[in-house]
């Protein structure tokens, strides 16, 4: 009977063993959780894959960077400035280099213009931004430069100024805006106003001022220098009494007159009413000058009017 319990307790115990043998073991429990931390990881590059487009790329766009056009050596820019100061029957005013106030974008002016290669200079105004750049130079002496007044991304208004007769390139560079063939491209002006500022102490010393306004085009020219004559006016670069001019144009199609442009009223209100007399001249005065222009051979000169 105690053999048989033995026996008993041996196969009881190889059963046992048998059954834990074929148990899984605590490893092979843990290599199936291996796979589950992967699967996180897909949700997240999600967001990544929808992100906005970084600020960045803006700027680019509204400030873009010359990159393209051809690479000019400083004679060929030169080359290209004149042949845009030549001018066309296509950009006439308040047209100026292919931008037309009050159509053209600043993005559109900068494309049409990269190839110069000019450095344009922001300015800020109460009303928007100017950009301007100088086109023609003298080691640091800046002969000419042309300004864009940005409006809600338009070109609103454009000042262009050049200065310095003494310059060999000052004629040949402004030729085509001289008195005589302004008068010749664009016909009478609306208005002619003669301003003459004398020397004070020294009456013998006087300058001028003379300013042509078209002002269906929106544009006004100002011609100034010094007089050799205190009895007349020699507006054209032949006889040296034109020093240096500004041209103004703004859009067409706004309400304000050219004179309200800030620029004018601020060039007018500098000069020192004591010393200066104005001639707004009459419809007659300006076909008489008109005509005396456009029938002389030579350039013309002619005779103060002041009240």
């Amino acid at each position: 009977m105690r053999k048989q319990k033995s026996i008993l307790l041996v196969l009881a115990m190889l059963f046992v063993a048998s059954c834990m043998s074929q148990a899984p073991s605590p490893t092979a429990v843990a290599s199936l959780t291996v796979p589950v931390p992967t699967k996180t990881f897909t949700p997240a590059l999600i967001p990544t894959q929808i992100k906005t487009p970084s600020p960045s790329v803006t700027a680019t766009i509204v400030e873009p960077t010359y990159t393209h056009g051809p690479t000019l050596t400083s004679n060929e820019r030169q080359d290209a400035i004149a042949n845009l100061m030549k001018g066309n029957e296509n950009c006439l005013f308040p047209c100026w280099w292919g931008v037309v106030p009050g159509k053209t974008s600043w993005i559109r002016a900068l494309g049409l213009l990269t190839y110069l290669k000019l450095d344009w200079q922001p300015y800020k105004l109460p009303e928007g931004m100017t950009r301007t750049a100088t086109f023609a130079r003298d080691g640091d002496f800046q002969h000419a430069h042309v300004s864009f007044t940005i409006i809600n991304t338009i070109i609103e208004d454009i000042y262009i100024n050049g200065n310095d007769s003494y310059d060999s390139a000052f004629t040949k560079r402004w030729e085509n805006y001289s008195f005589s063939k302004v008068l010749k491209t664009y016909g009478r002006p609306t208005r002619l106003w003669l301003i003459v500022v004398r020397g004070g102490e020294k009456p013998s010393i006087a300058s001028y001022h003379l300013l042509l306004f078209y002002d269906d085009l929106e544009a006004l020219i100002i011609y100034s220098g010094g007089m050799a004559d205190l009895n007349k006016i020699c507006p054209d670069f032949s006889y040296g009494q034109v020093g240096w001019l500004d041209i103004y144009l703004q859009n067409p199609d706004k309400l304000r007159k050219i004179t309200d442009i800030a620029a004018v009223k601020k060039r007018i209100e500098t000069l020192d009413k004591s010393y200066y007399d104005v001639e707004k001249m009459t419809e007659e005065r300006i076909h008489e000058l008109y005509d005396l222009f456009m029938q002389s051979k030579e350039p013309a000169c002619f005779g103060l009017n002041m009240n």
